[in-house]
């Protein structure tokens, strides 16, 4: 059995038979076995511009005909618990609904190397869309089925939105999706937008190529979302100003934009994803969306109580 270099699963299901599925490697230089996917690819746009893509991780296998395709939120990537819920409760129930899954991890995320200084950010859908043409070229019967988590979730509707007839795919998962950055950024306290940046600042910034366009002092000292997006994700990604980068990634208004079976799940008391301060009808206006509201849960962890309980 191959295991990444953050093992996703402390459980032996990765050469089971029963379940059918490995867990594979996920070092840089690494490819899958002849039947996988390579790990990093490079590919060029019309205009003969590098462009590398977003690493995507095949964690599950099986005959490849339902496939899920799990993309993570601004700190998750293939180490996510989530991931790891969702696998084990895949590989467990009686028949297993998904043949295969994919989690994508996005540039930056887990060590995956720049090849220029543009890491992921909100409207990374252009990333996702070429990575699931890859996935249709090479099973071109297979049916896909996509969530998003938290920052994911947008970016698959940003993707969805922009792309209405992509048709391999069947539905849409969205998991706290916030809608709008412009209402994020006014629902972090002092205290969790350092603790976000340093994570940013680590995660992402830390590496060298992106020295080349954006110094890393500049975010030093700086205390609030907004203002990180200001200095750092306006300029890195040419937006021409912070509004032009909220309206380019916000979906509050567009939710009849989308023409694929989607399910959004939201918590009320979810202050990173603001589920109240948008027009709720929209779900109910389109055909093929529903929303699912709960009281409490807060952001994708869903817990409630004094004692918390999932």
């Amino acid at each position: 059995m191959l295991l990444r270099k953050n093992d996703l699963l402390d459980t032996e299901i990765g050469e089971d038979k029963e379940s059918g599925f490995n867990l594979l490697n996920t070092e840089p230089s690494s490819s899958f076995n002849k039947n996988g996917f390579n790990h990093n690819e490079d590919v060029s746009n019309e205009f003969g511009e590098e462009k590398f893509i977003s690493n995507y991780h095949e964690i599950a296998r099986g005959n490849q005909e339902k496939i899920l395709i799990v993309l993570h939120g601004v700190l998750g990537g293939t180490e996510s618990p989530q991931l790891k819920d969702i696998i084990i409760y895949n590989s467990q129930i009686e028949n297993r609904f998904f043949d295969q899954i994919i989690c994508i991890n996005n540039k930056g995320i887990n060590d995956t190397p720049l090849s220029q200084p543009k890491p992921y950010y909100a409207g990374s859908y252009e990333d996702t869309k070429e990575i699931i043409d890859h996935v249709i070229e090479t099973h071109p019967n297979c049916q896909i089925y996509l969530m998003g988590i938290s920052m994911g979730a947008l970016i698959f509707s940003l993707l969805l939105i922009h792309y209405p007839d992509i048709k391999n795919i069947v539905a849409f998962s969205s998991v706290s999706n916030p809608f709008s950055l412009k209402y994020s950024h006014a629902c972090f306290t002092y205290i969790e937008a350092k603790f976000m940046i340093y994570i940013l600042q680590n995660r992402m910034l830390s590496q060298p190529i992106l020295q080349t366009k954006f110094s890393y002092d500049k975010t030093i000292g700086i205390n609030n979302i907004k203002k990180f997006d200001e200095e750092f994700t306006v300029n890195i990604h040419n937006h021409s100003s912070l509004e032009d980068y909220l309206e380019m990634t916000s979906i509050s208004s567009r939710i009849a934009q989308i023409k694929y079976y989607s399910l959004f799940i939201n918590a009320e008391d979810d202050k990173l994803s603001p589920i109240n301060r948008i027009d709720q009808n929209q779900f109910q206006e389109n055909k093929y969306t529903s929303l699912i509201k709960t009281t409490y849960g807060f952001h994708v962890t869903f817990w409630e109580g004094i004692l918390p309980k999932r």
